[in-house]
């Protein structure tokens, strides 16, 4: 067992909630998130409304439901579900999420990256070294202090402009015409160091002129919940609470990487399904503080407790408050909702 987990046997409700979001935030999610990064080319900027970075806010959330899964399968029972590795087992789990996503939305390159596995796996003039939790490929006789050089002005050059490669040392050659086999192997004659298996796939699919749109995902009948007129705040028992709890928190979390005014349209009118107010039941939850709610709002916290009997506000209140119109709120609201949809609807299974 890793010895980062041991803690978790025998921890008491309090305990396990606070180690879980610990092993999350601390250690399970900038692993998460840099491969993720990667290996869809994705960001996780606010401002980034790109396919692959709105997907890899998806698979972000659904890896954290796998790994608290099975967290949770290893406290009732470390025998059968020990993780001698922790660091390991969150990126294999990242890696084959990412693998079977790409797999769905871009089957022709999915198709180029089965190829040059087997390629680089079966002919004995390949090699693949390991470095970390990436593959690196390249020529038998090239050691693992060779990838320590694979960042060289000469491959950064070929990745911005693939076609030039083509032209200087392929002679012109159609691409689609030779095999790849010949290809691999006279790009790396001529870098003469390893590729990382990730770059060769964007690589060799960029030279042989794969464009492909991301083929849509099939979510029929699956429609986003509301994760704000959905919270279950009532008492709960046993696991439950931890995992209420731990959905809680990182539903507040979110909220707080909203744009302002979009925190603002979404908190001062935030009600249940009943039209009552949900924001001042955040204290009692022990989700967050009055102090910390008016941090967030970037309001004075006395004006805050001034206003709470008040809760939540109109519409047409809060546009007066951060000064715009009504239907401009509306807007703020939703974005904020659309965005909290994605990043929360795979926890939606824990809560």
């Amino acid at each position: 067992m890793d010895e980062l987990l041991l803690p978790l046997l025998g921890a008491d409700e309090l305990k396990t909630a606070k180690l879980l979001e610990c092993l999350i935030k601390d250690h399970a999610e900038p692993l998460i998130r840099t491969i993720v990064a990667k290996k869809l080319n994705a960001t996780f900027y606010k401002n980034d409304e790109r396919v692959q970075s709105q997907d890899a806010e998806d698979i972000l959330s659904e890896v954290i439901v796998q790994i608290l899964t099975r967290l949770k399968a290893l406290q009732k029972n470390p025998n059968d579900y020990a993780i001698a590795n922790f660091q390991k087992f969150l990126a294999v789990v990242t890696f084959n999420r990412c693998n079977k996503h790409l797999r769905a939305r871009y089957p022709l390159r999915h198709r180029l990256k089965n190829q040059l596995r087997y390629l680089i796996s079966t002919q004995p003039e390949f090699t693949a070294l390991e470095e970390g939790q990436y593959l690196f490929c390249g020529l038998v006789g090239w050691n693992r202090s060779s990838v320590q050089v694979r960042r060289t002005e000469k491959w950064t050059d070929l990745q911005n402009d693939p076609q030039g490669f083509a032209k200087n040392v392929l002679a012109d050659k159609p691409v689609n015409t030779l095999g790849l086999r010949q290809v691999v192997i006279a790009l790396f004659g001529w870098l003469g160091h390893p590729v990382e298996f990730e770059e060769l796939v964007a690589f060799i699919s960029e030279l042989k002129g794969i464009k492909e749109s991301p083929q849509k995902l099939n979510n029929e009948g699956e429609k986003d919940k509301d994760h704000l007129n959905g919270l279950r705040l009532g008492p709960r028992t046993g696991m439950e609470r931890v995992d209420q709890r731990f959905y809680l928190k990182r539903l507040w979390s979110e909220i707080t990487e909203l744009p302002l005014n979009q925190r603002k349209a979404l908190l001062l009118g935030l009600r249940d399904a009943k039209g009552e107010g949900l924001i001042t039941l955040l204290p009692g939850c022990g989700v967050a503080s009055l102090h910390q709610i008016a941090e967030v709002l970037e309001f004075p916290a006395v004006r805050l407790a001034e206003s709470w009997s008040k809760l939540p506000l109109s519409d047409a209140d809060i546009g007066k408050l951060i000064g715009v119109e009504r239907q401009k709120v509306i807007n703020l609201r939703k974005a904020a909702r659309e965005r909290l949809s994605r990043r929360m609807r795979a926890l939606e299974q824990i809560k």
